[in-house]
């Protein structure tokens, strides 16, 4: 059903839209960032490479009053990337695939246009990803900030993250399904020059409700409570009632199994009386498998 559907691998619990809400809490960025492109009599282009069913496109046009422009296509964004056919754009903002190595492989691509952009004397573009708070402990996102602060030398190159009070609700496009992610979303916002990157946070901050803060570093998000520090996660660790049993009957030391009783050898081929539970095959002919044999080879009496 999803192959027919979607021109790419996909997976059921990849389909859900994007809410308004979100997109509200993203539009004091997209204003400051649409500004400055209009200054130039260009029109602003927002690129969202994962098509679900194509809502994006309607909720962002209204936040920027019809005058930008939203690509958000029905194609293969990794097709699309091997035939270098990305539409040319000013921002991305997504709402990537959650399931396999999609996130990955969209910061991937991100790192690569930002260097390529940077080699030809250019800011990386302005990207906005909609991703579970965890993410940010994740192993790839750490080495990604860490490839993106390489990359940009000594220009500062700041990620912040837009984080809402309440989890955003996302609609279910192929069936009935749980209106409310059971994880906290939030924008992870990064790129564009070190001055629009300033005066897009700002924006947020002046604009943003009380409810939804912009946090900038992994700190702030312990703090709100979207990321286990460290401790928590040791302790975590600590209270659960199985881990800790485990570590009351054996401490450190890895439980020693015991060893099994020797078995009375008895040669191929010599029939021997058969005891209950025993194997057949080795009271008759004589059973070949030896210590792999689930059955016993016990001879009784």
């Amino acid at each position: 059903f999803f192959v027919m559907e979607w021109p790419w691998e996909a997976d059921e619990g990849d389909h859900f839209e994007t809410s308004q809400q979100a997109y509200d809490h993203l539009a004091p960025w997209l204003h400051a960032h649409a500004s400055r492109v209009e200054k130039r009599n260009k029109e602003f282009t927002i690129y969202d490479p994962y098509y679900c069913v194509g809502s994006t496109v309607g909720i962002l046009r209204d936040i920027g009053k019809q005058k930008w422009q939203v690509i958000n296509r029905k194609r293969d964004f990794y097709a699309d990337i091997r035939g270098n056919l990305i539409p040319e754009h000013h921002v991305l903002v997504t709402n990537p695939a959650y399931s396999g190595d999609h996130k990955q492989r969209l910061l991937k691509w991100i790192l690569n246009e930002a260097a390529d952009r940077i080699i030809s004397g250019k800011y990386p573009r302005p990207f906005a990803l909609l991703l579970p708070s965890w993410s940010a402990t994740k192993t790839y996102w750490r080495q990604f900030l860490q490839d993106w602060n390489e990359l940009h030398g000594d220009v500062d190159a700041p990620i912040f993250y837009i984080c809402p009070s309440a989890k955003y609700k996302f609609s279910y496009v192929t069936r009935d399904g749980p209106p409310m992610a059971p994880f906290y979303g939030i924008w992870f916002v990064g790129g564009g020059s070190p001055t629009a990157s300033t005066v897009s946070r700002e924006a947020l901050r002046a604009q943003l409700p009380e409810s939804v803060t912009v946090a900038t570093s992994f700190r702030q998000l312990e703090k709100q409570g979207l990321i286990r520090s460290h401790t928590d996660i040791k302790k975590r660790v600590t209270l659960n009632e199985n881990r800790r049993r485990r570590a009351e009957k054996y401490g450190k030391q890895k439980p020693v199994a015991q060893e099994a009783p020797k078995k009375k050898a008895v040669a191929p081929g010599t029939a021997q009386p058969a005891v209950p539970g025993g194997c057949r095959h080795f009271f008759s002919v004589g059973c070949n498998r030896g210590d792999k044999c689930k059955f016993s080879h016990a001879v009784a009496g």
